[in-house]
């Protein structure tokens, strides 16, 4: 067995942070379009779930241009499916909070019980200091599945293709290219 497949197509740590360093490309590009082509404004968990792409686009591309040995191209393969891992669960957070399983952070969400206020300058600095958009409203949904929960499926996706594409390298299963 010299290469892993799936659907025909070879699983390699090169395949793998190709598909990354695309992948990552076209979420980044796809929530920089809602933002300001489509009016849709990020909240703050929305901008913690970029990170991991940038992280990966960085990653990817290093290890494609600047690593020659597919074992070092491994590693960063399986250091990108821990990252996409976490944004997955970033995600997966961000869900569980639209839907109101899990309490969100509070600069991200409004508690009617935080916020009772004494003056009018307290009200004005709540007002003022406010996020522009909320963690436990979906702004946009498609399908009935917001936004939030299709990024947690798209990065544990490209986790799992990256894991696939590295892991049986580092486990010297397959040879050495």
């Amino acid at each position: 067995m010299d290469n892993l497949t799936i659907l025909g197509v070879k699983v390699s740590p090169t395949n793998a942070l190709t598909l990354a360093m695309i992948g990552s490309a076209i979420a980044i590009i796809m929530a920089l379009s809602g933002q300001y082509f489509g009016g849709l404004l990020p909240c703050e968990l929305c901008l913690w779930q970029r990170v991991p792409y940038v992280v990966a686009i960085v990653g990817s591309f290093s290890g494609l241009f600047l690593l020659k040995a597919q074992r070092a191209k491994a590693i960063v393969s399986c250091f990108l499916a821990a990252v996409f891992t976490v944004g997955g669960v970033i995600a997966l957070y961000h869900t569980g909070i639209e839907q109101g399983w899990l309490p969100g952070p509070a600069s991200c969400t409004v508690d009617p019980a935080v916020h009772r206020h004494n003056t009018i300058e307290e009200l004005y600095n709540d007002i003022i200091n406010a996020p522009i958009n909320r963690c436990d409203e979906i702004s946009w949904s498609i399908y009935g599945i917001s936004i939030a929960t299709w990024n947690a499926v798209f990065s544990l996706l490209l986790s799992a293709i990256c894991a696939i594409g590295g892991l049986p390298r580092l486990k010297g299963k397959l040879n050495e290219q």
